[in-house]
């Protein structure tokens, strides 16, 4: 078989003689391209007349020296992996399914694959190919937390292939286990290097992540409160704490130094009246230099808002008293209460002014003889709420008239 109508170039003889083609006779040819029986017929011309058939075989051509190409090496995947090659025989292009087939041996995991191509219909016999199937790269996930604090730990979390294994690059600053626990030792940056050992049909994988041991803890901040005077942070005492330092920031700008102290409390007195503050508090330790690293996770916000100063309380006419203060800016109102008990735990009443600019305020239906204290203080709307000052200092006032 060749692809192609196959003749042949038959020698005729007459008693003896050898007849020319063409001028004794013609050969036509039937079933002569396909892998079969084939017939020529020679038809006498000329001087000649008559016919004589003649039979021959067409068998399949071998693919054994079939010219292969289109198979490359390859990386494992997980599944068998195939290729596309191109099959020519003598120049020719055969079709897979209808020539040959392909059948593959060792085609899944890391080595040397086989593919083998096998003749069909016109084509017989085998040929093989091999191409190597690599490793592939593996997919290794590290995730650990920022910081730690001396004498505590934390976890290294890994995803990976094959045996995981973990280093710290200063062992004065940090240990960890096998298993990915980080101890703190000192204060200090370490790297941890995480390796994943791959397998047969996978590389290995390296990974690192920073962390910081610090001497002492982030302390929390449990309130921030107006007060009068200023803003008031509290928050929690935390061991190795030699010295603590505030911080504060408005809307999405960074984080200034507000002070250091030793205290656990402090007050600011020159925050800006109406102004939304969000306050954290890192701690300092014996050598001055670490301090917690996470800003956010223990802050609290609050809008300052001052106190007003309450200047006279004044009898001013029949059961009434007018409360006077100074001009305060950067507030929505004001709100006064009254009461007979002077620590204001009984019986108060309160009136609220919700004009900024209001100096002053009358409050009328008192009882003649009684004495009345007052105190003061301001409130700022924000996002629909009130944000209320310190209450001023009390002032009293005798009903006479």
């Amino acid at each position: 078989y060749t692809g192609s109508a196959i003749t042949q170039t038959p020698t005729v003889k007459v008693n003896g003689k050898t007849l020319t083609s063409g001028t004794d006779y013609t050969a036509t040819y039937s079933n002569n391209a396909n892998v079969g029986t084939a017939t020529v017929t020679i038809t006498g011309k000329g001087n000649y007349t008559g016919t004589v058939s003649k039979t021959f075989s067409i068998t399949a051509a071998s693919i054994a020296n079939a010219e292969v190409s289109g198979i490359s090496n390859k990386t494992y995947t997980g599944s068998a992996i195939t290729q596309t090659p191109t099959v020519k025989v003598n120049g020719k292009n055969l079709t897979n399914g209808t020539d040959y087939t392909v059948s593959y041996s060792n085609n899944i995991d890391v080595g040397t694959a086989t593919v083998t191509i096998t003749g069909k219909g016109s084509y017989t016999g085998t040929i093989t190919k091999t191409f190597t199937i690599a490793k592939a790269n593996q997919t290794l996930t590290v995730s650990a937390p920022a910081s730690v604090v001396k004498g505590k730990t934390l976890n290294v979390t890994a995803k990976g292939i094959g045996t995981v294994t973990y280093k710290p690059s200063n062992a004065k600053i940090a240990t960890v286990s096998g298993k990915g626990v980080v101890k703190g030792v000192a204060p200090g940056t370490v790297t941890i290097t995480v390796k994943a050992a791959g397998d047969k049909n996978h590389n290995a994988a390296t990974k690192t992540v920073k962390i910081t041991v610090y001497a002492c803890a982030n302390p929390s901040v449990s309130k921030v409160e107006n007060v009068n005077g200023g803003t008031k942070i509290t928050w929690s005492k935390v061991a190795g704490a030699v010295k603590y330092r505030i911080f504060y920031k408005t809307g999405k700008g960074g984080w200034t130094k507000l002070a250091d102290t030793t205290s656990t409390t402090y007050t600011w007195k020159k925050a800006k009246n109406g102004t939304t503050y969000a306050f954290t508090v890192r701690c300092i330790s014996k050598d001055g230099k670490a301090y917690t690293s996470n800003y956010n996770t223990t802050g609290k916000s609050l809008t300052y808002v001052a106190t007003p100063t309450l200047s006279s309380v004044k009898n001013s006419k029949a059961k009434t008293m007018t409360a006077s203060w100074k001009k305060l800016s950067g507030v929505t109102g004001f709100q006064i209460q009254y009461s007979t008990n002077k620590n204001f735990k009984s019986g108060n009443k309160a009136v609220t002014v919700k004009k900024a600019s209001a100096v002053s305020q009358t409050i009328n239906k008192l009882t003649k003889g009684k004495t009345y204290y007052v105190r003061i203080r301001s409130y700022k709307t924000v996002s629909g709420k009130n944000v209320y000052s310190a209450w001023s200092a009390a002032k009293s006032v005798k009903i006479t008239k």
